[in-house]
């Protein structure tokens, strides 16, 4: 094939045309995944500053700590002691030791043992004892401390102190991972707490 000479071939033509037909719906179908990775990227973005914009305002938090922490207990129901299981076969001391990081609560002591109940008893009762143990820390977080700390934050309203509960977790829970699964949505508030609060007491001054 002689340099500078049109090809008329038509099977070579053809087959040009092709090659160029397939690089080009390759393409497309890499731009048409980045921008449906981007709208997933986007409603995520939106649902934690929506999450973040409603704890600046100082508005109640209790029921989506609460969610979440349901959420969290029961999955280590599930996956430490699953209902298709037979009790004596479920990774008791992986599910305490679990309880204990994710709440701070010792299971056992809180009714929730997995020696003597069955799959739903437990589930049920490790609920409770979570939502017992928000309840305890709520309740010492309305201490001396925390009202002058109200005081300091007018601006917060009547939630001045469930608000610090919500952002920096009502409980002891150390693995991030447990929360994303949890609330597929929520993975950045616990993360982004921190800077929340410090915005606030930056703007105080």
């Amino acid at each position: 094939m002689t340099e500078g000479v049109p090809i008329e071939s038509r099977l070579i033509s053809s087959r040009i045309e092709n090659a160029q037909k397939s690089v080009e719906a390759q393409n497309f179908d890499a731009r048409k995944h980045l921008l449906e990775y981007d709208d997933v990227m986007n409603k995520q973005r939106e649902t934690i500053y929506a999450i973040r914009r409603s704890a600046l305002e100082g508005k109640d938090q209790r029921d989506y700590v609460l969610g979440i922490a349901e959420d969290v207990a029961l999955e280590s129901v599930d996956t430490y002691c699953p209902k298709e299981q037979h009790p004596g076969q479920w990774n008791t001391a992986q599910f305490l030791a679990e309880v204990h990081s994710q709440f701070g609560i010792d299971a056992k002591a809180a009714g929730a043992d997995p020696g003597t109940l069955n799959h739903v008893q437990l589930a049920d009762a490790v609920v409770e004892a979570v939502m017992n143990r928000y309840a305890e820390k709520k309740s010492n977080s309305a201490g001396p401390a925390a009202v002058a700390g109200a005081a300091h934050h007018p601006g917060c309203g009547g939630h001045a102190m469930e608000r610090p509960l919500a952002l920096a977790g009502p409980f002891e829970g150390r693995n991030r991972a447990a929360w994303v699964r949890a609330k597929r949505s929520a993975g950045g508030i616990q993360e982004g707490s921190v800077h929340l609060v410090r915005r606030h007491d930056d703007a105080d001054r």
